[in-house]
C-alpha cells in the first residue's frame, strides 16, 4: 500500500510515515527510494521517545539534551523530523554553538517553578544566593531552578584584556582591536541567549502540569524574553509573571511587536526593571549595536501594553552588577 507524501516543516524535504505500527515519526522519501523507517527505528536517533515524552520536571530536560549527544549532534539537521523538529525549534549548529546549557533544581516546593537566569559575566555561576537571599518570603511554597548557560568564553576573555589595554594608552590601536574583539563576542553571547532561550521554552513546553515564573538578569533577561516569544508561538500561557533586570535586549520603537508577541505567554506580567544608571549595559550594549538599539535594561519598553510594566529603578540600581542583590527589593516595590 502506498504511502502518502508530506513535506517537512523544518527542512521543506520530502518526507512519510515510518512503516513501524503506530509509530507516527516521519521517514525520508528520496528520489529513486523511500525509506521504510523512521530515524529512531533504523537507529539513526536513539530513543527518540527521550524527545518526545512529557516530562515530570523540568530539570529531565537536562537528560533529554545531553543524551547520546555526540551521536544525536552527528545527524545531519534535515534528518531531524516530526515531533523532535517541533520540540526542539533550533538547527543543530545553533545547538553546538552553545557551550554549557543545564537546567538545575535549588529548591523543591510546589508544582509552580521559579527559574532564575543570571547574565553578562555570572551566566555560569552556581551560587544562587544573591537571586535567592532576598526573595524566599515571595516565593517560599515554589520550587527554585537555574538555568546555567554559558554565553560565550571569548566575551570573558576579551574584556579584562581591553580594560587592562585601557591603562597602557587610549591611542593604542590594541584597546581598538579589543574593542572589536568584545563586540563580536557580545554579538555571539546575544545570538547564544536567544538559542538557550528557545531551549529553555522546549523545556517548560515539555512539562505540561507546571506554571512558571521566570526572573533574569542583563543577558539572562535575554534568555527569558526569547523562551517567552518562542512560547508565544506554541500557544503556550503558562508563565505567572517575568522580571526582567538590566535586560540587555532591545526595547525600542522597532522592538513593539516581539515585545506585544512576548507577552502573549504569560498569565500576568512582564517586569522590566531599568536603570539610566547602568552605564556598563549602556556602553556595551548600545556600543556593540551601533547606537542603533537602545537596551530595554537601560530605558525602558517603548511599547505600551496592559502586561508589559516598566519599573524605573534608577535611584538605587546604580551599577549593572547590583541588579539581583536589589531583586527584593524590587518585589517590594512593585507590591505597594
Amino acid at each position: 500500500m502506498a504511502r502518502s507524501l508530506y513535506q517537512c516543516d523544518h527542512c521543506k524535504n520530502r518526507t512519510l510515515v515510518c512503516i513501524v505500527p503506530k509509530c507516527m515519526h516521519m521517514a525520508k522519501a528520496g528520489e529513486r527510494w523511500d525509506d521504510n523507517l523512521c530515524a529512531e527505528h533504523d537507529g539513526s536517533v536513539p530513543n527518540m521517545s527521550l524527545w518526545t515524552r512529557p516530562l515530570s520536571d523540568i530539570v529531565e530536560f537536562n537528560d533529554v539534551i545531553h543524551a547520546d549527544a555526540t551521536n544525536f549532534l552527528a545527524i545531519p539537521h534535515s534528518t531531524i523530523f516530526g515531533k523532535l523538529g517541533r520540540l526542539l525549534p533550533l538547527p543543530i549548529s545553533d545547538f553546538r554553538a552553545l557551550e554549557h546549557f543545564a537546567i538545575r533544581k535549588i529548591s523543591d516546593g510546589a508544582q509552580h517553578g521559579i527559574t532564575f537566569v543570571n547574565g553578562f559575566l555570572s551566566e555560569a555561576e552556581t551560587d544562587t544566593c544573591d537571586w535567592t537571599g532576598s526573595t524566599k518570603q515571595y516565593f517560599e511554597k515554589a520550587t527554585c531552578y537555574h538555568l546555567d548557560w554559558e554565553a560565550t568564553r571569548h566575551l570573558k576573555n576579551a574584556l579584562p584584556e581591553a580594560l587592562a589595554s585601557a591603562f597602557v594608552s587610549i591611542a593604542n590601536s590594541h584597546i581598538l582591536f579589543a574593542g572589536a574583539n568584545i563586540a563580536a563576542s557580545w554579538h555571539l553571547s546575544m545570538k547564544n541567549a536567544e538559542v538557550a532561550g528557545r531551549l529553555l521554552a522546549s523545556a517548560i513546553l515539555r512539562t505540561p502540569d507546571w506554571s512558571f515564573t521566570l526572573a533574569g538578569h542583563s543577558l539572562g533577561a535575554r534568555v527569558i524574553h526569547f523562551a517567552l516569544v518562542e512560547l508565544a508561538k506554541h500557544g503556550s500561557k503558562r508563565i505567572e509573571n517575568a522580571y526582567l533586570l538590566g535586560a540587555a535586549v532591545g526595547g525600542g520603537g522597532k522592538d513593539d511587536d516581539c515585545w506585544r508577541q512576548a507577552a502573549n505567554a504569560v498569565r500576568g506580567k512582564i517586569f522590566n526593571c531599568f536603570s539610566s544608571e547602568d552605564s556598563t549595559l549602556a556602553m556595551l550594549y548600545r556600543g556593540a549595536n551601533v547606537m542603533v538599539s537602545r537596551p530595554a535594561g537601560y530605558s525602558g519598553i517603548h511599547l505600551e501594553h496592559a502586561q508589559v510594566i516598566n519599573v524605573d529603578c534608577s535611584d538605587f540600581v546604580k551599577a549593572h552588577t547590583l541588579w539581583k542583590s536589589k531583586f527584593g527589593e524590587i518585589i517590594r516595590r512593585l507590591e505597594h
